[in-house]
């Protein structure tokens, strides 16, 4: 098979000796039964091997692919109009004067949690309520590295967030840890 690949004149061969199968097996079998047709019904078998082709083309072929690409249009107008909107938006929010970064508590976490490389190990982050008028949050973790999340808690606790509650629990990974803490500033 290989000697096949590389030797374009053994592949000529074959081919060639295919073609002359293929043309011994037509004149054997098919042209007697052409030949035994009347005119008209060669002529409609003449016309149909040049019109069934071209109908499987464009049917099978030409259609399928113009509605898939007039759906993926379709898709890229509506992403092109959510482009449009969110832009719109930051534009809104920009003008608004929007809270500054360093204020929102979970944009800070999510800053610090990105620096120590435990963002991906996070669950949830949600905002609590807080009767004092200070943001808190519920950060939940799963199978996160302990070293890590000791690393977290004490860069969390340098930019003034603090623990008022922490559930640290072991995973079943050795050397990573659950954890569920309430965090405020």
């Amino acid at each position: 098979m290989q000697n096949m690949r590389k030797n374009p004149m053994l592949q000529r061969l074959q081919f060639e000796r295919l073609e002359a199968a293929c043309r011994a097996f037509v004149e054997q079998r098919w042209r007697p039964y052409y030949q035994a047709l009347a005119e008209r019904e060669q002529r409609l078998l003449q016309l149909s091997a040049v019109v069934l082709p071209m109908l499987i083309l464009v049917f099978a072929i030409i259609l399928p692919v113009h509605d898939a690409w007039q759906a993926k249009q379709v898709v890229v107008q509506k992403l092109q109009v959510q482009v449009q909107e969110a832009e719109s938006l930051a534009l809104r929010l920009q003008s608004q004067g929007s809270v500054p970064q360093q204020d929102n508590l979970i944009t800070q976490v999510d800053q610090l949690a990105r620096q120590v490389q435990v963002r991906s190990f996070m669950t949830r982050i949600r905002p609590q309520p807080a009767a004092d008028g200070q943001q808190r949050l519920l950060l939940q973790m799963q199978d996160a590295p302990y070293q890590k999340v000791v690393d977290f808690i004490a860069m969390m606790a340098k930019e003034g967030v603090s623990l008022v509650q922490v559930k640290l629990q072991k995973s079943e990974k050795h050397g990573y840890i659950h954890v569920q803490a309430t965090l405020e500033r």
